[in-house]
């Protein structure tokens, strides 16, 4: 059984050109992979994909509130939900949009949430 070639650990390839021929630019070469590393590759291209799309509607979304708060319009329920958008994928968000909850539950009085979400 062949093995997954190391370098579809990296994102050094570009997409297939047929018949399983994926040119590698840190091999400098062509490559004929078989189905589990297409697969492999597949996949790891949709998450890619998948978190590409979730980065741009999220800053968006989030440059359209930035853009609220001189603007007139609802800054206050737009930039949460750019962060939210983006804590799907990234950590910070996650984290930026967790301290803006404590703020907002400190600010009226509720109880603050820990790192997970789970109130205290």
């Amino acid at each position: 059984m062949k093995s997954t070639p190391s370098f579809l650990s990296t994102t050094w390839f570009l997409a297939p050109f047929g018949n399983s021929e994926v040119y590698c630019l840190r091999h400098n070469s062509y490559v004929i992979l078989d189905k589990k590393a297409e697969t492999t590759m597949l996949v790891k291209t949709l998450k890619q994909l998948r978190r590409l799309i979730i980065a741009v509607v999220g800053f968006t979304v989030l440059a359209i509130g930035i853009a609220l708060i001189v603007l007139p319009g609802p800054a206050f329920i737009v930039i949460p939900t750019g962060l939210a958008i983006l804590s799907l994928e990234f950590a910070w968000a996650r984290n930026l949009l967790n301290r803006m909850k404590d703020k907002l539950k400190k600010a009226t009085g509720g109880e603050s949430a820990d790192k997970n979400g789970n109130n205290k």
